[in-house]
């Protein structure tokens, strides 16, 4: 079981008192019992407590909560910051989020939070109104939200998740581990593509070239619209160094023969379908290679 451990700021670093918020009686503290003397104590024992009780058996987060993280002062969040580092490097905990205002964040300071350790930030979007948020007396506006989401998600990459969330198996992680290139190419239905995702169907279809020439086997699996796209470019045939010619391999892994023919009827003749779902098709090929 994950456990998110949480530690209240109540109110500290908030510019403003917005309309709906009064952390000092949801949170039970007030600012004079988060003193910076007693930081570092504070948050040990709050760790202690917390795993004692819930007795963890997954990943264990510790989460700044009730105010605006980015927007305390400079010592007091090196404080908090150092104090939670100390318990991870003690092996109490996994990860540390924080919570803050959009019009608190900027690459710089994104940058600090990297530097010192922060795995999660966590913004407070109330609303995309600016009417709603005038009134809420939140002192932002809906542009300041927006430009705030994308400075967060330009600061992250998939390497960085890797690493921080410590995965440690799966396709992306092996092509990582490995220095395997891979193409992830965005789609008009994502809400927003992860990093290192390529909106564009232009740049998607270039990237992708430059691997289908590399290719000597392709399985093409999961998804038909990017397997036929992938057919549609993969050669028949390469030329090796010494001269040499040998075929390029396309299997194509699917429940409906639908993929297969269409890749057939585009040209592509060496693609050779099997007709099953992609999961029983991993799990088979995996037992039987490692038995190699």
């Amino acid at each position: 079981m994950a456990l998110i451990i949480p530690f209240f700021i109540a109110h500290q670093g908030c510019p403003h008192r917005c309309l709906f918020c009064d952390q000092h009686v949801v949170t039970g503290h007030t600012s004079a019992d988060r003193a910076p003397v007693s930081i570092e104590a504070q948050v040990r024992a709050t760790v202690a407590r917390w795993r004692d009780r819930a007795r963890p058996t997954g990943m264990v987060q510790l989460a700044f909560y009730g105010g605006s993280f980015t927007c305390l002062d400079e010592s007091v969040r090196h404080r908090l910051l150092a104090a939670a580092t100390a318990q991870r490097d003690a092996g109490r905990i996994d990860s540390i989020r924080i919570s803050t205002r959009p019009d608190c964040l900027d690459p710089v300071m994104l940058a600090y939070l990297g530097e010192h350790g922060v795995d999660t930030v966590e913004i407070g979007i109330q609303s995309f109104n600016d009417d709603v948020l005038r009134t809420a007396r939140r002192g932002h506006l809906a542009n300041d939200a927006i430009t705030a989401v994308r400075a967060v998600r330009a600061a992250g990459s998939i390497p960085n998740y890797i690493r921080d969330a410590g995965v440690t198996d799966g396709i992306i992680f092996a092509c990582e581990t490995h220095a395997i290139p891979y193409v992830l190419a965005g789609s008009i239905r994502d809400d927003g593509p992860l990093p290192g995702v390529i909106g564009d169907a232009y740049q998607a279809q270039d990237a992708m070239r430059v691997q289908a020439r590399r290719a000597t086997t392709v399985v093409a699996m999961a998804t038909q619209l990017h397997s036929i796209a992938f057919g549609n470019m993969t050669p028949s045939y390469r030329i090796e160094a010494d001269g040499s010619v040998r075929p390029v391999y396309f299997y194509i892994i699917d429940m409906a023969e639908f993929s297969a023919d269409k890749l057939a009827n585009r040209g592509s003749a060496q693609a050779q379908a099997i007709l099953t779902n992609a999961q029983d098709f991993i799990v088979m090929l995996w037992n039987n290679l490692r038995q190699m």
